[in-house]
């Protein structure tokens, strides 16, 4: 009688098998177990790193694959937000390459998009145009009309963030001709959807051209369309946050602050911790305003924290600028300084200009307050173009007020009162800017004997009184107490003015170690 015969051995071939079956039934299990769109669960983010190696295994042994495509689309954008770039980076091309052999051209569309963003965080913007424009053109290709959306949201995004302000209106009207006439005739959800996207982006852009009043209503819009839709949507939570900065822009602090509290709650419900603690750090630059200092510090630095714990470049940048900002505000001369140090480096590795420019200008300003005019020249008069080219103009009159009193501490009148008179003319013809009509008069008034000086002061007073800005006020009545003919006369308003800074946390600029105080306006973008 034969003995039986042993199993024979796995074959190589046969361990692949097995491993690619494997592989599949890991694809079909992070499918199924994926969140909703834009609903992150609270326990993603410590297995993000095992499902990044899941797409890579995947793309190495399986080969273009449909699960791989919906896994990376389901993912995003929480790799992008959570600060897993290179990772996330080869995923996305991978499964835009998939797509592509797959034939699956709405999502490729899609993955260009994921593309196009990751790499405006991770200030590649070059590169970021160029998937934001394949993804345009494959979303054209297959008339669908929301991953174009999508891709034009991308591409929008990254021209302002490069400075190109006036090739973004250019292609914003294209878009939203383009989505009017959309043929064949699109979901009604999805053209609100589109139509809401543009409208933020149209309400930025508004923005810059501080155009306010036509901005809020192009945000308004934007939340008027999504009101159909359910409030725990990312979308709204942009769009609050878009309305919320207007408000600001505005000196409405309040109902600025309204629309960033609404926000963060609605990412907490979703799950987002990560962006909901950004959106409660640009809750902080509105405390800033309202002279609400160690809110406002805690809030910025909570998100500074979580942007270095993430490596969010993009998001960090900008939190670091607005930290320079506080200690700008407190008279912690140099403690700004060296955050701002921080800041122009991080900004010139990411190859993000508007922070670059604002990070420069900054360190300008510091440096005209700590009576270093010479040093602070250059960089003041660099922010001035960068910001003439981008269309800003109210950081232009921002730019001019300090290069007049720049060239005053240079003992060049002439030059200081050309630039404070082109400050004077833009603030004109921005009425809305209300810190604008502050400073100015005060960069007037820092020029001018005291008889010309007090009544522009006093209207400067009453502008920062009215609009309850604290700071401003304090300085004002700085200034109207060093051009009293007396010390008699002047210590009244020294004595309010001091208890005003001291209430705020502002009492550094009390030291008299400065010899321009305070500051007129902070580059906070």
């Amino acid at each position: 009688m034969n003995a039986p015969s042993s199993p024979a051995a796995p074959t190589a071939a046969d361990w692949a098998s097995r491993y690619r079956a494997l592989l599949e039934n890991r694809l079909q299990w992070a499918v199924e177990s994926l969140p909703p769109a834009g609903q992150p669960p609270a326990d993603l983010q410590p297995h993000l790193t095992s499902l990044l190696t899941l797409l890579s295994e995947a793309a190495q042994h399986l080969g273009p694959h449909p699960l791989s495509v919906k896994l990376a689309l389901g993912l995003h954008p929480w790799p992008l937000r959570w600060g897993m770039w290179p990772a996330w980076d080869a995923a996305l091309r991978a499964a835009a390459q998939a797509a592509a052999a797959l034939g699956l051209a709405d999502q490729q569309a899609y993955l260009f998009t994921a593309l196009a963003e990751l790499q405006i965080a991770r200030g590649v913007l070059p590169q970021a145009l160029e998937f934001a424009f394949q993804a345009l053109k494959i979303a054209r290709s297959q008339h669908a009309l929301t991953p174009f959306a999508a891709a034009a949201s991308a591409l929008l995004l990254t021209l302002r963030t490069q400075g190109e302000n006036i090739d973004a209106v250019h292609h914003l009207n294209e878009f939203q001709s383009e989505v009017e006439r959309w043929s064949p005739p699109p979901d009604p959800q999805e053209l609100l959807e589109a139509r809401a996207r543009l409208n933020l982006h149209r309400a930025a852009l508004l923005r810059i051209e501080s155009r306010l009043t036509e901005a809020l209503q192009a945000a308004h819009a934007a939340l008027i369309t999504l009101s159909s839709r359910p409030r725990q949507d990312p979308l709204f939570t942009e769009a609050l946050q878009t309305r919320g900065t207007l408000y600001w822009t505005r000196g409405e602090h309040h109902l600025a602050a309204q629309d960033f509290r609404r926000a963060a709650e609605i990412l907490d419900q979703l799950g987002d911790s990560f962006e909901a603690v950004n959106v409660r750090g640009d809750l902080g630059l509105i405390h800033w305003s309202m002279a609400e200092y160690d809110i406002a510090e805690a809030l910025i630095r909570q998100s500074v924290i979580a942007c270095e714990q993430s490596d969010a470049q993009w998001r960090l940048v900008r939190s670091v600028g607005n930290l320079v900002a506080v200690q700008l505000s407190r008279g912690r001369l140099l403690d700004a300084l060296e955050y701002d140090r921080r800041h122009i480096e991080i900004a010139q590795r990411i190859g993000d200009t508007i922070e670059m420019a604002r990070a420069v200008g900054n360190r300008g300003s510091i440096l005209l307050y700590l009576g270093r005019c010479a040093e602070a020249l250059p960089d003041l008069l660099k922010t001035l173009g960068q910001f003439r080219t981008m269309g800003r103009q109210e950081l232009v009159a921002v730019s001019c007020i300090e290069l007049g009193l720049c060239y005053a501490g240079l003992n060049n009148p002439t030059l200081g009162l050309y630039y404070t008179q082109k400050a004077q003319n833009i603030s004109e013809t921005l009425k809305e800017q209300l810190s604008l009509q502050i400073h100015w008069r005060r960069g007037m008034a820092f020029l001018h004997p005291p008889h010309q000086a007090v009544p522009w002061l006093e209207e400067a007073l009453a502008v920062a009184r009215e609009t309850r800005r604290p700071f401003d006020e304090a300085a004002c009545l700085l200034d109207l107490g060093g051009k009293q003919n007396t010390p008699e006369q002047a210590l009244p308003y020294w004595l309010e003015a001091e208890k005003i800074l001291t209430r705020i946390g502002a009492q550094n600029w009390l030291s008299g170690q400065t010899p321009i105080r305070p500051p007129f306006l902070l580059l906070a973008l």
